[in-house]
């Protein structure tokens, strides 16, 4: 097995962890993550900027939820 091959099956498994946990990355994102802890980025900083990222997300869709209830 070659070395892209080998990258490849480990994205895609670690895509199928995230979906099994869901964490709901999507393998773009995963090749990103890799190459960051790869450059040095702590995964540990890296997991807790993506768990802040996704309840900014929900805070927003619900704000923007409730600003279009309000229109109606």
């Amino acid at each position: 097995m070659s070395d892209k091959e080998a990258k490849k099956e480990a994205i895609e498994i670690i895509y199928e962890i995230s979906n099994i946990l869901n964490v709901n990355l999507d393998k773009e994102t995963i090749v990103i993550l890799i190459q960051l802890c790869e450059y040095g980025v702590s995964p540990k900083i890296l997991s807790h900027i993506i768990i802040q990222l996704k309840k900014e997300k929900e805070k927003f869709l619900q704000n923007l939820n409730n600003n279009m209830s309000n229109v109606k």
